[in-house]
């Protein structure tokens, strides 16, 4: 449910639906690896060295942080995700290694070509070499959820890192990681074409990556081609089965569709995957309400509201639920919370207030 469609249409995402929680901590597991995770920690946009940092993953989305950049926001910086799947700490030579190159160094001192084959001996494997955004492979791995960014002028910042970017796709035009990077900036900046022509570059040169499907189903769905999404997160789902937002996006696309049936489907397994995932229960409940399933409809919704209290939309799927439902005094509430939490360009205001009108609540 995003903004700017009739209240009926159930559009996905809204401005201030930037949530995307994130189950609780488990063990790391093989099929969601987050060594796969992106390389870049989303809260202070450095990388984050998988071998010799101190870092987290999180639950959801993968992205990892720095440990001191979580703690410091206490949340995904991604997907506002709560909890994390991955503690990773620095390797440190065990205390006999250490023991040992203590032994080769009091050698060393003695002087001779044999101690020091004894000190290169008693040396550790070298670590394989630290990917940067330049060279990373294209690897398979899960992508942090996106979020919905409508057009406006960029900050220098942003222009800085699209020039770079640019630079990059110029460099070296045959690698698709570099069309994916500058995809995700202009989606960020709401150059919602440019994204689509650059994730489909990196799909043309790459087919097998995951979160070009993902992103550009993504940016497609927001911009109302509900069929393209569909086949996009199709692919996704089939490149990586546990990517929950691809099943979340897929579902707000059926949804779109008016295949409430296919919707709850699948956004039924985004939540099976992350049962944290907010937007995920607040479509769901609104294409319940669209069958006029109004009691799964408000339960939807009150837990997408306990996830993220700040998800304006799915107070105003729990008020549009309750109004149809005879429930008066209750849809008064959500619909004033509602106009609490959305900005004052939200084209669904409008609608909100005229319910307000008719139910005796307009303040």
């Amino acid at each position: 449910m995003k903004c700017g469609k009739p209240l009926t249409t159930a559009k996905g995402v809204c401005a201030a639906c930037t949530a995307r929680p994130t189950p609780g901590p488990v063990a790391e597991r093989e099929d969601v690896r987050a060594a796969n995770s992106p390389n870049r920690c989303p809260f202070c946009h450095e990388d984050v060295n998988k071998e010799t940092d101190e870092w987290v993953a999180c639950g959801a989305c993968l992205a990892r942080h720095h440990r001191s950049c979580w703690t410091e926001s206490d949340t995904c910086a991604a997907c506002r995700a709560k909890e994390f799947v991955a503690d990773h700490a620095p390797r440190r030579s065990s205390p006999l290694k250490v023991a040992a190159a203590v032994s080769v160094i009091v050698v060393l001192a003695a002087g001779g070509f044999a101690a020091s084959l004894l000190l290169r001996g008693a040396e550790p494997p070298p670590l394989p070499p630290v990917k940067t955004p330049e060279v990373a492979s294209e690897e398979k791995r899960p992508p942090p959820p996106p979020t919905w960014h409508a057009p406006r002028h960029l900050t220098q910042e942003e222009e800085e890192e699209l020039e770079r970017a640019t630079a990059l796709t110029i460099h070296a035009p045959e690698k698709a990681s570099v069309w994916l990077e500058r995809g995700q900036l202009r989606m960020k900046t709401g150059d919602h074409p440019g994204a689509i022509d650059d994730f489909s570059k990196s799909i043309e040169l790459d087919p097998g990556v995951a979160a070009a499907w993902y992103y550009r189903g993504f940016v497609r769905e927001q911009s109302g081609d509900y069929f393209g999404a569909i086949n996009d997160c199709t692919k996704a789902i089939e490149l990586a089965p546990d990517l929950a937002g691809a099943w979340c996006y897929r579902g707000i696309a059926w949804e779109n569709a008016k295949q409430y049936d296919k919707a709850i489907f699948d956004l039924s397994k985004a939540i099976d995957l992350s049962p944290k995932l907010a937007i995920a229960w607040a479509n769901r409940g609104m294409s319940h309400a669209l069958q006029g399933d109004w009691d799964r409809a408000i339960r939807d919704s009150t837990r997408a509201i306990k996830l993220d209290p700040e998800l304006a939309m799915a107070w105003r799927g729990r008020g549009f639920a309750r109004d149809q439902s005879g429930q008066r005094e209750g849809a008064i509430k959500d619909f004033r919370r509602f106009l609490d939490l959305s900005g004052p360009d939200d084209p669904y205001v409008r609608d909100v207030r005229a319910r307000l009108d008719g139910l005796g609540g307009a303040r």
